[in-house]
């Protein structure tokens, strides 16, 4: 399940569905990551104020070295919703091409059925992802 919001602000409702989606609503909690290239945890308050959040990780992945480490990838296989902040695309693909990170949004959490969206550069770099998991590669 990918959740394809655009460039721009925030929209809650985008983050509730992928959130229910999840399972996550009254009493039933999710664990929400989210991942980006730069920056800091910026949106984990306003995820974590969502009904159904257990709790929210940002991961900052700032080298090609960094898709490949070992926590990172657990924290990543531990999401039951993720999110691809924004940035520059070109820096998401030099940094996660052919890395664990790639593999593990690719295969663990599709096969895991993980409701996965992006704005901006997270977007676009979920081309593939959502492509692929719809067959129509």
């Amino acid at each position: 399940m990918t959740v394809l919001m655009g460039g721009g602000l925030d929209v809650d409702k985008a983050f509730v569905d992928m959130i229910r989606k999840a399972g996550g609503h009254g009493n039933d909690k999710i664990d929400v990551v989210v991942i980006r290239a730069s920056g800091e945890d910026g949106c984990n308050d306003y995820l974590f104020a969502m009904e159904g959040v257990d709790s929210v990780e940002t991961v900052v992945i700032k080298k090609h070295s960094g898709a490949d480490n070992r926590k990172v990838i657990s924290i990543i296989e531990g999401a039951d919703v993720l999110f691809i902040a924004g940035g520059d695309q070109r820096t998401y693909i030099d940094q996660w091409n052919d890395t664990d990170v790639e593999r593990t949004i690719k295969s663990v959490l599709l096969a895991k059925n993980v409701p996965i969206g992006g704005t901006g550069a997270g977007l676009v770099v979920l081309g593939g992802v959502d492509l692929r998991s719809s067959g129509l590669h």
